[in-house]
């Protein structure tokens, strides 16, 4: 090593490059990684050492700390003795290594002089470090700013070809190939190490776009498998796995090489053999091995306050949502003002207002009964503020430590306590903005940094998949959106950027990022159940976020759009009512046909589409798609619900393909023991099961009989639908699955009434069927159940649910509390559901696999911790930025103005004014200038204007700037002309800029209450519109080149906007305009897709242009 060795002048291990003598063992989990090769090679020489448990952890992501200290931990850096960024700690593990790699020039840290050591590091941060860390040369004068340093590690072959996105968030894995190829470049042995892929390095140009180019990398030599570690002897191997779908095994002989190919038994018992040729020449001996995927899946709540799985080990993320409080007010629990908090971008509170009766908020957790993990909590949290923990006796706090900066309390708590309040006030007293944030209250045995608790990971990967519907709230959510619809008529859409976030203060609504997460960490196959009202652009973007997290690994991904729309029960009914007016919205012609036929028909069509998408995005460079099963979930037993939302005839007559042929699984819920003589509360059904109960058992052993008989009554629903499917050839690749099931014994809401002291009044009728769910005679029912499903065709059985405690609405929980177990000995902890469950999914149901993955361990827990989050609301972008810069400050049309006195209004015709060149057409008239098709521009060349025309002091203009080969466009909208653009700033009506592409329609409320403009100054007024390479854009107003306000946004259509420039660009004006606009209404230029208006529009005038299509 050369560079490395200039740069880190106190490295001195000479040949650190050489494999140390006795080198530790390397990491179970990496030797079938793609990328074990440089794990290995940075293992051997000391670069990382993995986690505790002797893993590495391929697939997790790295904050900034970790890989900043993974580059410079051989240099050994001494400890700092004062701090080298505001939010590094002299005392924090990774302080040595930050303030060294600060010292020499690798990290400066972000805008506003924070590090943000715990931010996770994405593939621009990666390069460009090395880049500095490896002294490549480059220059950030180019636009994007980091194209040069991307384009010189593209030269020298430095990038993985799996780096799909600049902004992408790289795996441990990609880093070690990076690193890596960077060591092996300085020690000119790279071309040796890809071997033919080193002619084939991945480009700038194909990360813009998008390509994954994996393919090249498995291509290195003449072998066209991925370089596997070998030990070098001849013997077993261990990744063979079970041949069939009982008893199959895979066979293979040879010493040095790779390990058999696996092949599925084609009937039980069968053996069959697989051989592959090695890299070095033999093939290898393989053992027998088995592995047994069971078609057990689960439903899993939100987790919250209440839940009795302790899932987060950030305690506070399933906190309940603020309460505002105060001592003086005749509510002191809560002043319910929590909607008039002001917060920031992730819900931590800045401030409360003094109009509020309110003077402190809290957040409480752990309410769920007292099944809660016994142990010390560490508490911490940023900034200055006063926290107090009013439930906690004084005895149990065992530290704390408070500064400016934030503090770190430990409280020790009993398992069994029922609630945790955390309540803070005198929010930053100082009023700098160091507001308290970021609180993390970790639960023990879990670390800062931790997402999962390792119980609940190490519980869950008793299943095979999970699916999130609960998780996500798909019911819940609908109901506001269809009060509002009934009140204005407007079926509204949930965009990707109004989704829960991973950086939200508050997870009790569960992000779906956190759905991969969990399927990335427990390697368990996540079922994501869309809500009804989902958009294009979610489908697409969770798709694609999707793919980033699990690219690399081999779960099914299973998709499912809304939940039960066939059912007309509340608030089941809710997905149906949108259903069936955006079918009557898009096929307003079937308005006068059955209501559940169209429901259902527009149903599978947008469920196919759904597939489509996500088939398309992960066919997308390696073709992953077959791992993507896309579910139609239907009523059980019933043929017209199946046949209408599969064949959607309503849909193929107006020009679609039939929706099954995207279907992989048609999904049912075969519940037994609900509803009926066991369910419905009348007279006669409570007379005969309150007689059970003075039966000398109690009543369980007629209760158990009467559900044997519901359960081959279900018995007969499966088999129909089982029949449905082989009776249509269309239909032989669909699988029948369970999104739900289990029992069902819950009595009607009728059974709800209660007395004048607030009591049940059929408490007895309740209880017995929670006992019932707790009798030893369930597992029984439950073996028999589950036995019956597999034996009649079914496969993945996703049963509800995970964790719940018994309500008056149910008992559904195969646990009632993480605390229960599968095993009788532990008496009233033990879980009859859970135990035949746990036996289900370790029976012979097994699903026969070529070469799956190995079980994953335990989520690893990094050492030392990652550290705390930054300081708020950091620039966004990174150092290095992830995403492209703001807009060149260049050439503009634009004049000076003066805004104390009076314009006269603009004539028809400013075109004697443009003096620029330009390929194509262009017009202007007397409020713009609009391009045409076809038109090349270039910025600078345009005039500077000296003057408006006939004496006026402003006009409005349109540009273009030159496009850049880095793929970001620019709209702006410029306004220099007082008579009517301050005029409406300044009378504080805001300013609505619309972005209209195709059916999705954007609004951009900048709000100049608080801008006052001076007087005999010149302003660049412009919102601008960028689309940066990932789809997402801002919104930015500029005066004298500076930045007022910013709002972000998702934009998206650009790109078809951008390959179609017929499509052109325009304005229309919005208000009277003498010479333009003679009256009220829409004017001006109109072109198909994209229209900006200017006007300060209320939100009923809004709708109504957008209701128009204009």
């Amino acid at each position: 090593m050369k560079k490395i060795y200039t740069l880190l002048a106190t490295l001195v291990i000479i040949g650190a490059l050489t494999p140390l003598v006795g080198a530790e063992s390397l990491f179970p989990d990496a030797d079938t990684h793609i990328y074990n090769e440089p794990i290995h090679f940075l293992k051997e020489h000391k670069f990382v050492s993995g986690y505790p448990d002797g893993t590495f952890g391929p697939e997790n992501q790295l904050n900034r700390a970790e890989l900043v200290t993974i580059l410079v931990t051989q240099a050994n850096p001494p400890i700092p003795s004062t701090t080298c960024f505001p939010d590094v700690p002299v005392d924090a593990w990774y302080a040595r290594f930050v303030c060294y790699a600060k010292s020499k020039g690798i990290v400066a840290g972000y805008p506003d002089g924070n590090f943000g050591p715990a931010n996770t590091v994405n593939f621009v941060e990666a390069v460009v470090m090395m880049n500095r860390l490896f002294g490549i040369d480059f220059s950030t004068a180019s636009n994007p700013w980091f194209r040069d340093g991307v384009e010189k590690a593209s030269t020298s072959n430095l990038i993985p070809h799996d780096i799909t996105s600049f902004a992408l968030k790289i795996t441990r894995a990609q880093m070690a190939e990076m690193m890596t190829r960077f060591v092996k470049n300085d020690d000119n042995t790279l071309a040796e190490y890809l071997g033919s892929a080193y002619d084939r390095p991945h480009s700038y140009a194909a990360i813009e776009s998008g390509t994954n180019a994996i393919a090249v990398y498995v291509a290195r030599d003449s072998a066209q498998e991925p370089k596997v570690k070998q030990n070098p002897t001849s013997g077993s191997a261990s990744n063979n796995q079970t041949g069939g779908s009982s008893g199959g095994t895979t066979t293979g002989s040879g010493t040095n090489g790779t390990s058999g190919t696996t092949n599925d038994a084609g009937t039980t018992g069968s053996t069959n053999s697989g051989t592959n040729t090695g890299t070095n020449g033999g093939t290898n001996t393989g053992g027998t091995g088995t592995q047994t995927l069971s078609y057990l899946a689960t439903n899993i709540q939100s987790a919250d306050y209440g839940s009795t799985s302790p899932v987060y080990a950030n305690v506070f993320k399933q906190g309940s949502h603020y309460l505002t409080q105060s001592a003086s007010s005749n509510q002191p629990w809560d002043t319910g003002e929590a909607d008039q908090l002001i917060l920031d971008t992730n819900g931590w509170v800045r401030s409360i207002p003094n109009s509020l009766t309110a003077d402190s908020y809290a957040v409480f957790m752990m309410g769920n009964g007292g099944y809660n993990i016994a142990g010390d909590y560490h508490i911490y949290w940023d900034g200055e503020g006063t926290i107090t923990f009013p439930f906690t006796n004084q005895s149990d706090i065992r530290s704390s430590q408070i500064t400016a900066n934030g503090g770190h309390v430990v409280i020790s708590m009993p398992g069994t306590h029922d609630g945790f309040l955390l309540k803070v006030s005198n929010i930053d007293p100082n009023n700098t903005g160091n507001y308290v944030r970021n609180i993390r209250v970790i639960a023990p045995g879990s670390q800062d940094g931790d997402i999962f608790t390792q119980s609940f990971l190490n519980e869950i990967r008793n299943y095979r998949a999970v699916r999130f519907m609960q998780f996500m709230r798909t019911n819940d959510v609908l109901e506001p959106v269809m009060e509002r619809f009934r009140n204005t008529g407007v079926l509204e859409e949930i965009g990707w950027e109004e989704r829960v976030k991973m950086n939200d203060h508050n997870w009790s609504d569960g992000p779906i990022e956190m759905t991969f997460e969990l399927a990335a960490q427990a390697g368990i196959d996540p079922w994501i159940t869309f809500p009804a009202h989902v958009s294009d652009e979610y489908i697409e973007e969770s798709a694609r976020a999707a793919r980033a997290r699990l690219g690399n690994g081999s779960q099914t991904i299973y998709v499912e759009y809304s939940n039960e729309v066939w059912n007309g029960g509340y608030p089941y009914s809710l997905s149906g009512e949108y259903v069936r007016e955006s079918a009557y919205r898009d096929w307003p012609d079937t308005r006068s046909l059955d209501a559940f036929t169209v429901q259902m028909n527009w149903f599978g069509k947008r469920t196919a589409d759904i597939c489509r998408t996500w088939k398309r995005v992960w066919s997308e460079g390696t073709d992953q798609s077959g791992r993507i099963n896309c579910v139609m979930a239907s009523q059980i037993g019933g043929d017209y619900v199946h046949e209408q939302a599969l064949d959607c005839p309503l849909a193929v007559a107006r020009g679609a393909r039939p929706c099954y042929e995207q279907i992989d699984s048609l999904a049912t819920a075969p519940y037994f023991g609900g509803g009926g003589d066991l369910g419905e509360f009348n007279e006669t059904n409570t007379a005969r099961v309150r007689q059970w109960m003075q039966e000398p058992d109690g009543g369980f052993a007629s209760l158990f009989a009467a559900l044997d008989t519901r359960i081959d009554e279900m018995f007969g629903y499966i088999e129909a639908d089982a029949a449905f499917l082989a009776n249509k050839p269309a239909y032989s690749n669909i699988e029948m699955i369970a999104y739900e099931g289990g029992q069902h014994l819950v009595w009607d809401p009728a059974s709800h009434e209660r007395d004048a002291s607030d009591n049940l009044v059929h408490e007895d009728l309740i209880n017995f069927y929670r006992d019932a769910s707790r009798h030893a005679r369930m597992k029984t029912a439950y073996d028999r159940y589950l036995a019956g499903w597999v034996a009649r065709g079914g496969k993945l059985f996703a049963h509800y649910t995970h964790i719940y405690l018994p309500t008056i609405w149910g008992n559904w929980g195969a646990r009632e509390h993480f605390l229960q177990t599968a095993n009788p000995a532990d008496g009233a902890n033990y879980s009859p559901k859970y135990h035949a469950l746990l036996e289900f999914g370790q029976s012979g149901a097994q699903i026969a696999v070529t070469n799956p993955d190995p079980q994953p361990n335990p989520t690893p827990t990094p050492t030392p911790a990652p550290a705390p989050t930054p300081a708020p609301e950091p620039e966004p972008t990174p150092d290095p930025n992830p995403t492209p810069s703001d807009p060149p400050q260049g050439l503009v049309a634009h004049w000076n103005f003066n805004i104390s006195g009076s314009s006269p209004a603009l004539p028809n015709t400013v075109s004697s004014n443009y003096a620029g060149t330009a390929s194509g057409s262009v017009t202007c008239n007397g409020t713009a200038c609009t391009f045409g098709p076809g038109s090349a521009y270039n910025v600078s060349s345009y005039p500077l204007p000296q003057d408006a025309p006939n004496g006026a002091t402003g006009a409005t203009w349109i540009k273009l700037p030159e496009t850049g080969p880095n793929a970001r466009e620019q709209f702006v909208w410029e306004m220099g002309a007082e008579n009517f653009a301050l005029k409406y700033f300044s009378g504080g009506s805001g300013f609505h800029c619309i972005v209209r592409k195709s059916d999705e329609t954007f609004f951009f409320n900048l709000d100049f209450n608080t801008f006052q403009p001076q007087a005999n100054t010149w302003y660049h007024l412009a919102c601008v519109f960028e689309r940066n390479a990932d789809g997402s854009g801002f919104v930015k107003f500029y005066a004298n080149g500076s930045e007022v306000t910013s709002e972000r946004v998702t934009v998206t259509g650009f790109d078809r906007f951008l390959d179609e420039p017929s499509k052109g660009m325009g304005i229309a004006c919005r208000f009277p305009f003498p010479g333009v606009c003679s009256t009220e209404g829409t004017q001006g230029i109109e072109m198909d897709d994209l229209k900006i208006y200017n006007q300060a529009l209320n939100a009923s005038q809004v709708q109504s242009l957008y209701q128009a299509g204009r």
